[in-house]
């Protein structure tokens, strides 16, 4: 028969093994299933206990130097993501991200619906030159103006432009909101690049919400808080 010292360590063991199992429950059901919790590297940068708004998690960059909204419903491609150092410095302050919206892609629906994040340690000024470069970039015309946000701690430039491309019968359909965030305690700095395509929109249209994406970028550069 067991000794009473036995039955007792027993009884402790079995509560010790309820609370671990228990706590283990709660922590999983705790943790939302989300397209983006559900990826397990996108999961690695999201702050599961977060006050976010509905639809929304928080992203902390993995350098540390930012945090911003991320939508619920894309993930962190793995393939293209980095962080380095920049010259001379300890930490990683250099950062790429690339978000890519879930069950959608050229083979699936004809579409993509991406954002790029790219922090640079170092943007001294935001000058008409480089501006004109993201512009440039987009190929946009030169009437086409920046809308300049200013809030406490950030100031934002951002430029919103639809186009088309067209090859034999086929026409494609292209939505860009590229924005500029600069730290206004700091050199810091992140470039923002919204993505959209509808491949042959001529023929099977466009269901990409333009102005909800504009909404969606808008609101995620406006959550950018620098560290």
């Amino acid at each position: 028969m067991p000794s009473r010292g036995l039955r007792i360590s027993t009884i402790v063991l079995v509560i010790i093994i309820f609370a671990i199992g228990g706590a283990f429950v709660v922590n999983r059901f705790n943790t939302p299933t989300t397209p983006a919790f559900l990826n397990d590297f996108t999961a690695e940068f999201l702050v599961k206990d977060a006050d976010t708004p509905d639809g929304f998690h928080l992203f902390e960059s993995g350098t540390g130097k930012y945090t911003i909204l991320f939508p619920e419903d894309y993930v962190v491609e793995k393939s293209s993501y980095y962080r380095k150092k920049a010259s001379g410095s300890g930490d990683p302050d250099t950062e790429n991200v690339y978000l890519d919206k879930m069950g959608v892609s050229p083979k699936e629906n004809q579409m993509i619906q991406g954002v790029k994040l790219f922090l640079h340690p170092d943007v001294s000024t935001v000058d008409d030159i480089r501006l004109d470069m993201i512009r440039d970039k987009l190929n946009a015309p030169d009437d086409i103006e920046f809308t300049e946000e200013k809030l406490k701690d950030n100031t934002i430039y951002y430029i919103e432009y639809i186009d088309e491309y067209k090859e034999d019968d086929m026409v494609d359909t292209y939505y860009y909101l590229y924005g500029l965030i600069s730290d206004n305690n700091s050199k810091q700095a992140i470039f923002f690049e919204l993505e959209d395509t509808c491949f042959n929109s001529n023929t099977l249209g466009c269901s990409i919400n333009f102005e909800a994406e504009k909404k969606l970028g808008t609101k995620m550069m406006e959550s950018i808080k620098f560290k």
